[in-house]
Order: structure tokens, then C-alpha cells, then sequence
């Protein structure tokens, strides 16, 4: 922790200076005030959101159009019931991209280490998708082994398009969140 300082008759216990954030300045400014805390540019943050479901939405179609293209591999993978339509696959991905940005604007606003919290929602999220073609759901069952390289193939899409919204979100986040003297955050 700090060490204590005896100053006449006043003990002065200095503080912790671990940043909460990346890049945050822990120096003690003028008469030993504290710091200001984190400032969020949320139109840097949802700008960043907004490019990341572009990201997400091309990554997704390339993905879809290798598959489908190149190794004939039915991606989404179609069940019995109502089969997902490539669009509105790629759609699912917009929009997890968004909802992330809004999870991120939340964290930020409301929790100690933020991207912490992020990183594991979105790495379980991402887990949860990898592993939905597998399950008995709209995305196909164990039960067709033939349709087993669309799994595969659908898996690695829903992980590639993860990776790429926790590592685009996470980078927007720490470029839209600034400390103290009013800057535009890490770089």
C-alpha cells in the first residue's frame, strides 16, 4: 500500500497509485487532489462500434462465400426446422457487434477494470457461438453427421467474427477514454 509520512501533527498516508485504466495518470495534482477520473467520448466509442460491425458483417460474408463457394459447405448450417438465411446470419453478427459496443459503454460507465469484465463476457459469448452449431437448435443437430463440416465450417466463422468484435471493441474502447487533461486516449 502507501507509506506513512509524519508531518507535525499530521500523519499524511500516501495513496495507492495503481491506474485503474491503461494510460491513466496516477500523479497527485495541485494541494494533493485526486486525479479526475476516466471521460468516455461515446461518439469515439460507437464510431467504433459502428466500423466494427462493418468488419464483422465483410468477415462473415467472405466466410460465408468460401464456404458456400469454394467447398460447397451449406453455411449457416440448415436444420429441418426453418433454416437461417445467410443474410440474416450476417445480420446476427451486426448486431452482436453493436450490442457489444453497448456492453463496453455500459462497463465503462459503471464498473472497476471495464475491459476486463469485457474481455470475459465477450470470450464467453464467443465460446457460446463456436459451440451453438453443435447443439440441437436452429443451427442443426448431432444427429447429422453429414452436415458436420458445416458445423465446423459455421464454428469457425462465429470465432473469427468474435475475436475480431472483442479485439475491435476492446481497442475502441481504450482510444475513447481519456483521463484528466481532456486527451483522446491511448493511441
Amino acid at each position: 500500500m502507501g507509506a506513512s509520512h509524519n508531518q507535525g501533527d499530521l500523519e499524511v498516508t500516501d495513496r495507492d497509485t495503481t491506474p485503474l485504466y491503461p494510460g491513466q495518470d496516477q500523479s497527485v495534482g495541485p494541494a494533493g487532489a485526486i486525479p479526475a477520473g476516466p471521460k468516455l467520448n461515446p461518439g469515439r466509442l460507437w464510431a467504433g462500434g459502428v466500423m466494427t460491425s462493418v468488419v464483422v458483417a465483410l468477415m462473415m460474408i467472405v466466410g460465408v462465400s468460401v464456404a458456400r463457394g469454394i467447398f460447397a459447405v451449406p453455411v449457416p448450417v440448415p436444420s429441418s426446422a426453418d433454416s437461417l438465411s445467410g443474410f440474416a446470419y450476417v445480420a446476427l453478427g451486426v448486431l452482436a457487434a453493436l450490442v457489444a459496443t453497448a456492453l463496453a459503454h455500459l462497463l465503462i460507465m459503471a464498473t472497476p477494470r471495464p475491459l476486463m469484465f469485457f474481455a470475459w463476457i465477450v470470450f464467453l459469448c464467443t465460446v457460446i457461438a463456436v459451440l451453438a452449431p453443435f447443439q440441437n437448435s436452429v443451427f442443426g443437430s448431432f444427429s447429422h453427421i453429414a452436415m458436420l463440416n458445416a458445423k465446423v465450417a459455421t464454428a469457425v466463422i462465429n470465432a473469427c467474427a468474435g475475436i475480431a468484435v472483442g479485439s475491435l471493441i476492446t481497442g475502441a474502447a481504450r482510444g475513447s477514454v481519456s483521463f484528466g487533461g481532456g486527451g483522446q486516449g491511448q493511441r
